[in-house]
């Protein structure tokens, strides 16, 4: 673990992971995911799906609904001309039931800093059986803390305790 010595005293760089207890957000379908900035990323698999929703050739869809990722590392959903999702019609997905991946998952298994304040989901706490059944993870989610801590051991009293066993891992400092 690397270490660094600090006026006598020992500190390592440390990452602390904690279970969490399972959040999942129930989206009310508000679109505001739909109307924000940003990309989304289609797999061949989707194309083929979503070409199959709108009975056109995947060779159609790449051309009327997609264009090459700025990283040039796939294919993303072309905007509408107010700088929305090309499948937004309304208030409402025109493409709902096979909608990319990267939809389907926000804001459960990925989302960013303040996205409540826009996204209208409401946060439900459930079991970890009931997460992974929901979001089709294959575990529930866990909350990571980085720093410099001093040296770091669990108290015994910590430890011992079945409900809460943070995993400590040593990380590469920066």
């Amino acid at each position: 673990m690397p270490a660094l010595a600090i006026r006598n005293l020992e500190f390592s760089a440390i990452r602390i992971t904690l279970p969490t207890v399972p959040v999942f957000y129930e989206c009310q379908r508000c679109t505001a995911c739909c109307r924000w900035p940003g990309i989304v990323r289609v797999t061949d698999e989707e194309i083929t799906r979503l070409s199959a929703l709108k009975e056109i050739s995947e060779r159609e869809f790449i051309q009327r609904y997609t264009r090459l990722a700025e990283d040039r590392r796939g294919l993303v959903l072309t905007d509408n001309t107010r700088g929305e999702c090309v499948f937004l019609e309304g208030e409402d997905c025109a493409v709902q039931s096979e909608k990319p991946r990267q939809c389907r998952e926000f804001p459960n298994l990925w989302n960013f800093p303040g996205f409540e304040k826009i996204c209208k989901a409401i946060p439900r706490d459930v079991s970890d059986e009931a997460y992974r059944r929901l979001t089709g993870a294959d575990s529930s989610p866990i909350s990571v803390v980085d720093g410099i801590l001093p040296e770091a051991r669990v108290p015994d009293n910590v430890a011992q305790e079945s409900h809460f066993k943070p995993i400590i891992k040593p990380f590469a400092a920066s």
